[in-house]
């Protein structure tokens, strides 16, 4: 069984990972930079409307994996939005420069 200092720190994780993604995907699109992500993609234009929508997608999937028992699940998402964060990162770095 999993600790629930284990389990707050993956939330924690998550969280903080989607706010960089979110304040990545912010600047990659001041810049002029393309959203490939089709869902925020078609928000671009309205940066308030695609905070809160990704700030409710965030908390609804800790939700959901709370409600169906799997927060341990959030292990490998919080890895897989690592890599999304590092290589949009990356990305902005190679562009600004």
């Amino acid at each position: 069984m999993k600790s629930k200092l284990a389990i707050t720190t993956s939330v924690k994780l998550w969280i903080a990972l989607n706010l960089a993604d979110l304040a990545l995907t912010i600047v990659a699109v001041k810049m002029g930079l393309t959203e490939i992500n089709p869902l925020f993609a078609l928000m671009t234009d309205q940066i308030a409307v695609l905070v809160i929508v990704k700030v409710i997608l965030t908390v609804a999937a800790v939700v959901l994996l709370a409600l169906i028992k799997k927060l341990h699940l959030l292990k490998w998402l919080n890895i897989g939005m690592a890599v999304v964060v590092a290589w949009n990162l990356l990305w902005l770095l190679l562009t600004m420069s």
